[in-house]
């Protein structure tokens, strides 16, 4: 049984053409997935998180760099080593 891809205006496609057709779609969904790959890893990069020290948000501050501070979350009185 043949479906439309599997024939021509002149017969069938050689099986050959079919590896070669198959390659080709492979080698388009690497790289397809590659991309992504990388929009991923630029995202990541550029909306990651980056630990500062208190100065250093200080100094921006002053600088005018820095709009707004929002703190969220963070370690309680009993979790910093020697303490409690």
């Amino acid at each position: 049984m043949t479906t439309a891809t599997d024939t021509t205006d002149s017969g069938p496609v050689p099986p050959q053409v079919r590896s070669v057709r198959s390659r080709l779609n492979l080698r388009r969904v690497a790289w397809v997935l590659l991309a992504g790959w990388l929009v991923v890893a630029v995202a990541a990069v550029a909306t990651g998180e980056r630990e500062s020290s208190i100065d250093s948000l200080r100094d921006a501050i002053a600088e005018g760099d820095v709009d707004e501070v929002r703190v969220e979350g963070g370690l309680g009185p009993r979790s910093r080593p020697g303490r409690g």
